[in-house]
């Protein structure tokens, strides 16, 4: 098992460990798994860069890389509805997206030798989605330490808006690989 790939397995395995630490009902335990969300967000961009750098890309790697976004991406979206700070259709929307991506992604895989890649938008969706999901969960951690001004508590609104335009774009790099590999007479992007 190569650097970008071993990466990747600790983004996966370390979505429900971050998920897990932050139900727990301390802010010690949050802070944890907030520097666990972080390193795993940061795994995102290095496997990657790894794996191109040093030219380490495997077939594996392209399939597991963005399984692994989605874990970490769904379980902190769980998670921040669980607590109310994201409205759940938002999480329903970007989770079902995901959803049928991976299997969209796994059906033209069948019998090929290639695996759909990720458009440049949809790498940028997950970037987007990655920074404002950092920026929920530390704010989930300093509300439940200590508010510290009246300001504090228009930031989740600020931060839904920012959210809803991730789910936007969410949708529309969905319907983009639906199109690109579903209709017929359309060239398959692989």
């Amino acid at each position: 098992m190569n650097i970008p790939t071993s990466l990747t397995l600790f983004r996966a395995i370390a979505s429900p460990v971050f998920f897990i630490l932050y139900l727990l009902p301390s802010v010690e335990t949050k802070i944890i798994g907030f520097l666990i969300f972080i390193l795993a967000a940061i795994s995102d961009f290095l496997d990657g860069y790894i794996a191109k750098r040093l030219k380490l890309t495997t077939k594996a790697g392209r399939l597991l890389d963005p399984i692994a976004d989605k874990l970490l991406t769904s379980f902190a979206l769980l998670y921040l509805s669980i607590t109310s700070l994201v409205p759940w259709f938002i999480t329903i929307l970007i989770i079902g997206r995901e959803c049928l991506v991976t299997a969209l992604r796994l059906s033209l895989m069948r019998g090929k030798e290639s695996v759909l890649k990720p458009s440049q938008l949809a790498r940028i969706k997950t970037a987007c989605l990655m920074f404002s999901l950092t920026f929920f969960l530390a704010y989930d951690i300093t509300r439940t330490a200590n508010p510290i001004w009246e300001l504090y508590e228009t930031i989740p609104l600020l931060l839904n808006i920012v959210l809803l335009l991730v789910t936007f774009l969410t949708l529309f790099t969905g319907a983009e690989y639906l199109i690109w590999n579903l209709l017929p007479g359309r060239q398959k992007r692989q």
